[in-house]
């Protein structure tokens, strides 16, 4: 008799297990979010292509010119690790780097990392007539992208967030980076600071190094000039004998030598104020230098703070 209700307290203690177990309330899985972030959706009217702006906004007071800005490109897949880098430096956690900065991330409305399509309209030039079969992309927006930038996006962080207009930054990898050197190229004075990270010069070469005129006349009018900064993995450019397909992409893009002529043909613009840096970024690839240069930006963005409030003379070396 003691067995069986041995066994019978026994299957109790099962049984209410069991319940307890199946009682467990299931996980309320949801999508992440970054801390101190939000984000919008925007249609231009220039481009009539819907983009998702990503912004992250430091917690300290603004400085009395308002904040900094840093726009970013490839905003679905750039902007997180740069916003939390920005946000750790405001909390003290860089080197030196603690001022409040504005991220803003410019993406797309996709739940992946890139709009392939999208990307490469936007960022790239119109390519001349002799150079179409070098085209995988019928329609190239970047005039009306960087319209969309100065004349809708702009005013809109303006509006929502007390910013400093004298200190705007613009970021972007390959075709972003690309992006970047024509906004410079076009519009030196959009921004202080641009940095171009892999620049697929490659896509209309040498079209920037035939507007270096044009640019020096630009430069010579502007108040105040733009600092540069040029970055490019060491691995970009196979330079052995190619084998495979890939081999033969990576030399026939010529990433490294592009950028490197391109570096060359913009220091004599140092007389008009243009200055350039060029990194060469060690064992990195195309995709790799892209988060490598992200860990400069700051520190670049923060370098010409820093000069602009000790004099001219001061901003001639950047570290």
């Amino acid at each position: 008799m003691k067995v069986l209700w041995r066994l019978l307290a026994m299957l109790s203690l099962c049984c209410i297990g069991s319940v307890k177990a199946s009682a467990l309330p299931t996980p309320d899985w949801r999508p992440a979010q970054l801390p101190q972030s939000e984000q919008t959706d925007q249609v231009s009217r220039f481009t009539r292509r819907s983009y998702r702006i990503f912004v992250s906004v430091p917690t300290a007071p603004p400085p009395a010119s308002g904040y900094p800005v840093v726009y970013v490109l490839d905003g679905n897949a750039k902007f997180a690790p740069l916003a939390l880098q920005a946000r750790g430096a405001e909390l003290g956690m860089g080197d030196g780097l603690g001022q409040p900065v504005i991220i803003v991330g410019i993406g797309y409305p996709i739940d992946g990392l890139y709009d392939f399509k999208a990307r490469a309209e936007d960022y790239t030039p119109v390519l001349p007539d002799s150079q179409t079969e070098r085209t995988a992309v019928r329609q190239s927006n970047a005039a009306l992208f960087l319209r969309f930038i100065q004349e809708e996006l702009k005013p809109l962080i303006a509006s929502r967030f007390p910013v400093d207009p004298q200190q705007q930054s613009l970021f972007g990898h390959s075709y972003g980076g690309l992006f970047t050197l024509y906004t410079l190229f076009q519009m030196p004075d959009a921004f202080q600071n641009y940095i171009a990270a892999s620049p697929s010069l490659w896509w209309d070469h040498p079209g920037l190094l035939s507007q270096l005129p044009e640019l020096k006349r630009k430069l010579a009018v502007l108040p105040r000039s733009p600092r540069l900064l040029l970055t490019v993995g060491s691995a970009e450019e196979y330079s052995g004998e190619p084998v495979s397909a890939r081999e033969v992409k990576l030399q026939g893009r010529r990433m490294r030598s592009n950028l490197d002529e391109l570096y060359q043909a913009l220091q004599p613009l140092q007389s008009q104020g243009l200055y350039s840096e060029r990194l060469i970024t060690a064992d990195a690839d195309h995709g790799t230098n892209a988060s490598l240069t992200s860990l400069r930006v700051l520190s670049f963005v923060s370098g010409h703070r820093r000069c602009s409030v000790a004099g001219a003379d001061k901003c001639s070396k950047y570290k």
